[in-house]
């Protein structure tokens, strides 16, 4: 669909930006849009696989939407890694002047925003797979995860709010799974 081909080449524009630029500031900035570009075109090609009757074609666009999330999970906690070395090397820093401390917390929420975003991308995989299914029940996990990091980490702040709501989502979901699961212990004993 042309929404596709508008979002891969938006992908590739911060591809080449970040691989032209690996030392400019913004350099993780642009690696963390890539990477949510990725998880909306996974996003795109899942609900083309939802509506797709021909069984070939679901089984390809599943295949697709799975490959496409996987990337932009990963790419976004490999933001993750890297905005935690920048961290550790910046606290290092003697003296701590007042740009070095304001570096400090831009960084951490730049991190807020990744955990954030890995998080979604987890919640967004899991509607790939039936409500019932332990795939499922694993990606309602990992945004469980994302979003409890947020919220341990950054107790204060405008993101704590977000994190507990989306954590209250997953918990939702996962109540209904366990809920699901007695129901099928029971009939299969």
């Amino acid at each position: 669909t042309e929404r596709s081909k508008l979002l891969l080449q938006a992908a590739e524009c911060f591809a080449k930006f970040t691989a032209a630029n690996p030392g400019h500031p913004r350099v993780l900035d642009a690696a963390l849009e890539q990477a949510r570009i990725h998880s909306e075109r996974a996003s795109a090609t899942a609900e083309s696989y939802r509506v797709e009757k021909n069984p070939d074609k679901k089984k390809a666009l599943l295949v697709e939407a799975e490959q496409l999330f996987r990337q932009a999970i990963d790419e976004t906690q490999k933001v993750v890694t890297l905005l935690d070395t920048r961290l550790e090397e910046l606290r290092k820093r003697r003296p701590r002047t007042k740009a070095v401390q304001q570096v400090i917390l831009e960084t951490l929420a730049m991190r807020v925003k990744a955990l954030l975003q890995v998080g979604d991308m987890e919640y967004l995989h899991s509607s790939l797979y039936d409500e019932k299914s332990p795939k499922c029940k694993e990606h309602y996990e990992a945004a469980l995860k994302a979003y409890g990091m947020v919220a341990d980490e950054r107790p204060t702040t405008d993101y704590t709010f977000l994190a507990y709501v989306r954590q209250g989502m997953c918990l939702g979901k996962l109540a209904t799974f366990e809920k699901d699961r007695k129901k099928r212990d029971k009939l299969n004993q």
